[in-house]
């Protein structure tokens, strides 16, 4: 990788959190920074059509995780941690000091998913047990709806305008006018992502135990169903122009890509599916893709690889003597390079490695906007509780 500018030493350090608690283990101590030296006006209507839709709630399966968020003005990160996933924390990289120290909030037990909303100051969108919880500052506000509890997955459309929830225990999706604190059901699944771009004019609605999708238009509300897919989806992610989309699904180890070619759904459409590139075959990560993140740039992939279920259950390699004495044993990100335009490529070109003991990967982020410096930065959140910045510097592809 060439150099466009220099290291930023404000994301020289880990951040070490309380250790999630489904992910299992020990709890690590309150938050602190190691130094690397030291130890709806908004909502269109959709008509009746979506009320005959719906029949028993499905339960969602695991799909991917959003433990933490980059906010979209500032060099801020927020984290969900602790005991029971109750405490959220941030980190402000320009200041140096934990600007929410991550106390216990009750009414936070169980986030699996949170998000700074767009051009809103520090609005942080948190699903958790209870619903939905919009944080500002030290204010909270509940967005209920009867049922929508146990919030699995959530988004911002880019703008700011649209908060999509999707719940595991009625399988259903939401969108929200978070001015009024009223939603409308738009769908049924475990998994939502708005499109990036303007606007986010693609909403993409997973369920996690079919083995489909659909596409949402948001400006016409209508909808493409893609189906016949291996499994249900694990994890997708959008090019930053939201004209290309990246999903995984469970029981393979490809990285699919849909490519978007018009301004509307049933324009034009093309499918291009793609084997993910070839990767060691001792000492590197496998499976199914449970985590996926493109840059800002969209020339930087990064994916998380499951972890082998007997692994878990000792511990994910956590004082764990076989993890320790095997070399080839890594808790890695693995970063791909990615060509968009005019034609589609992707290859590898390295490993980002947690912290020594730090198990696998749990989320991961980029930075949403980037920095002076002109560097990407991926947060790693790892099962440890330790959160790892790496800055990326590389010359961007010029068409």
């Amino acid at each position: 990788m060439s150099g466009m500018g220099s290291l930023d030493p404000r994301y020289l350090c880990v951040l070490r959190v309380h250790r999630p608690f489904f992910l299992g283990g020990r709890a690590r101590p309150a938050a602190i920074v190691r130094k690397p030296n030291e130890g709806h006006g908004v909502l269109a209507p959709l008509g009746n059509a979506f009320n005959s839709w719906f029949g028993k709630p499905e339960q969602p399966c695991e799909t991917q995780t959003a433990l933490l968020s980059w906010h979209w003005a500032e060099d801020l990160i927020a984290v969900a941690t602790g005991a029971r996933l109750d405490r959220i924390c941030a980190f402000s990289f320009q200041n140096g000091v934990w600007e929410i120290a991550g106390q216990r909030v009750p009414m936070f037990q169980g986030t699996r998913c949170l998000a700074f909303r767009p051009f809103a100051g520090r609005v942080l969108a948190i699903g958790c047990d209870d619903g939905v919880v919009l944080l500002r500052g030290t204010k909270t506000e509940h967005l209920r709806a009867p049922g929508h509890t146990h919030v699995v997955s959530l988004d911002w459309s880019s703008d700011g305008s649209k908060l999509a929830t999707a719940s595991a225990a009625d399988g259903l999706v939401r969108l929200w006018d978070v001015g009024t604190g009223k939603s409308m059901v738009v769908d049924r699944g475990g998994l939502v992502c708005f499109s990036r771009g303007a606007g986010g004019r693609f909403l993409f609605v997973a369920s996690a135990v079919s083995n489909f999708f659909r596409l949402w238009c948001t400006e016409t509300w209508t909808m493409e169903r893609w189906g016949y897919l291996s499994g249900p989806v694990a994890a997708v992610t959008w090019s930053p122009d939201g004209m290309a989309l990246f999903f995984s699904t469970h029981g393979e180890s490809a990285i699919h890509v849909i490519s978007i070619g018009g301004p509307r759904i049933d324009d034009d459409t093309k499918v291009i599916h793609t084997e993910h590139t070839e990767l060691p075959e001792k000492g590197g990560p496998g499976g199914t893709p449970v985590l996926l993140e493109m840059d800002n740039t969209g020339e930087r992939l990064a994916v998380a690889y499951e972890t082998p279920q007997e692994e878990l259950e000792s511990g994910g390699g956590l004082h764990n003597e076989d993890f320790r004495t095997d070399p080839n044993r890594r808790h890695v990100v693995a970063l791909y390079a990615t060509q968009l335009q005019p034609t589609f490529r992707i290859s590898p070109v390295g490993y980002v490695s947690g912290p020594e003991e730090s198990g696998p990967p749990v989320g991961i982020k980029f930075n949403s906007r980037g920095n002076a410096n002109k560097l990407t930065v991926l947060s790693c959140m790892w099962r440890s509780g330790d959160v790892t910045c790496t800055q990326l510097l590389f010359n961007p592809y010029r068409q």
